[in-house]
């Protein structure tokens, strides 16, 4: 679909039509003009908390797991561990594995790897330090997580 407003802000439509977008009906299309009408006033309400996508999750889940650790291989290349990660809602599990460099692999985890387990959003929110963490973390694998404190700490 696109949308065209001309040079006087005077709002015209322009339905392009492709794939299995449809436009049902004379109703709908008032509704996209008003729709643009809000927008062009600053009338456009955002849904505060939108759905999550589950392969975004999983993704920025993966990346934030990996993240702490990259950045403490950085200051110490020396270091090693692992970190599995269960997670659910959406359902995924993996290995961060430390050594001299950082991997993400959905392979077994080594003996000693901390594990973390829970829904895949809470996990996000907790390493990304919006939420607090639902698990204690040992002494000895504190230097998985505390790297991020740095980045996602408010100011």
């Amino acid at each position: 679909m696109t949308i065209t407003i001309d040079e006087k802000k005077a709002l015209c439509l322009s339905l392009t039509l492709s794939g299995n977008e449809k436009v049902q009906s004379g109703r709908e299309k008032l509704h996209l003009a008003e729709l643009l009408r809000k927008d062009m006033e600053g009338e456009v309400v955002v849904d505060p908390e939108p759905d999550p996508e589950p392969d975004e999750v999983v993704a920025a889940l993966r990346y934030v797991a990996a993240l702490a650790p990259a950045f403490a291989t950085d200051a110490d290349p020396g270091r090693t561990g692992a970190l599995e990660v269960v997670a659910t809602d959406p359902a995924d599990r993996f290995v961060v594995e430390v050594s001299g460099s950082v991997a993400v692999h959905d392979g077994p985890a080594p003996e000693g790897a901390f594990v973390l387990r829970g829904r895949a959003t809470d996990l996000l929110e907790s390493l990304t330090l919006r939420q607090p963490m639902s698990a204690e973390i040992p002494e000895t694998h504190r230097w998985l997580f505390d790297p991020l404190k740095a980045v996602f700490s408010e100011q």
